[in-house]
């Protein structure tokens, strides 16, 4: 089903990175159909949706004759015999005190007590450099559209174009660049867009469309549905994760990681290099890698559904 791109789109740059990912075969019809309703917010995320509805008990069909059943007459009942006392209750033993729950590891537990700048994106790049010796998130040029405001403990970064400021087709969208203390993590919320992220430390969140790329944080938790992520990461404490729907996924582990890696790609091609001591095994179309850099201190889970993933170590 072809989907026509009307040239006032803030969108067409997606949904013709979401088409050719369908031609290749990266995505279903369906699946790009409602990708490309998600972006346009025509419809929640996939895995906003219902399970599904539970089966109805069967009823009787409407009109079907009922034909009553004739009352049983009851039979007398015998005489109860004599009830006999009941023995004497013995004590209940004393309960044991329960143990304490061990604590359950969390992903990119290592980011605890950050500063999170949320942003809110439509239709808009996105620029996120750490600065040593900022206090709070500015703007490095005011945007029409684009507001910064403290929210909580952080901040949140909000951009929506209206109708009478879409980009025409063929244009790029708006480009928004921030500054951030260096030691203060980035929350996505992007619909659309590309986004650039220098020196951030911790970063996590989801993206439905465009490119993300990461350089230098030490804790990622990112969900994303289809583009291309390229990340230079430093991992060494914590359960962290890269996952994406469509596209490639390129990861470098930067001089001082110390990581238990594990990999998976269930359609492309998987290749590692560098010192990762680990095994690689093909299942059917895909394929899967575990392996440790230094003591494995961190844990990083690599995950791609459709496309090239990429691992190296700094040299």
């Amino acid at each position: 089903m072809a989907i026509d791109n009307d040239q006032h789109d803030p969108f067409a740059r997606d949904v013709e990175r979401i088409q050719a990912l369908r031609d290749q075969g990266r995505l279903t019809e369906d699946e790009a159909s409602r990708l490309i309703a998600v972006l346009r917010g025509e419809a929640t995320s996939p895995e906003d949706e219902p399970a599904g509805a539970s089966d109805a008990a069967t009823e009787p069909a409407a009109g079907a004759a009922q034909v009553a059943e004739p009352a049983a007459v009851p039979e007398p009942a015998a005489p109860a015999s004599p009830r006999a006392p009941d023995p004497p209750l013995a004590p209940e033993p004393p309960v044991a005190p329960e143990a304490p729950a061990a604590p359950q590891p969390v992903v990119a537990e290592s980011a605890s007590g950050v500063r999170w700048l949320t942003t809110e994106m439509l239709a808009a790049d996105l620029v996120v450099v750490a600065v040593e010796g900022l206090g709070e998130p500015r703007l490095r040029a005011q945007v029409q559209g684009a507001v910064l405001q403290p929210e909580g403990s952080g901040w949140r970064l909000r951009y929506r174009v209206d109708g009478g400021s879409w980009p025409l087709w063929g244009n790029r969208p708006e480009r928004i660049e921030v500054e951030i203390p260096r030691g203060a993590g980035v929350q996505l919320d992007v619909k659309a867009g590309d986004v650039k992220l220098e020196g951030v430390e911790h970063v996590r969140g989801h993206m439905f469309a465009g490119d993300l790329n990461i350089d230098g944080a030490t804790s990622v938790d990112v969900d994303m549905k289809t583009g291309d992520l390229d990340a230079r990461i430093r991992p060494t404490a914590g359960r962290q994760r890269l996952v994406c729907k469509a596209g490639d996924l390129k990861v470098t582990l930067l001089r001082g990681a110390d990581v238990r890696l594990t990999a998976s790609v269930k359609l492309g091609e998987l290749s590692v290099k560098g010192a990762l001591l680990g095994r690689h095994d093909t299942q059917g179309l895909g394929h899967r890698y575990s392996g440790t850099l230094g003591d494995g201190r961190a844990e990083l889970e690599l995950r791609l559904a459709a496309g090239d993933l990429r691992v190296r170590t700094e040299a």
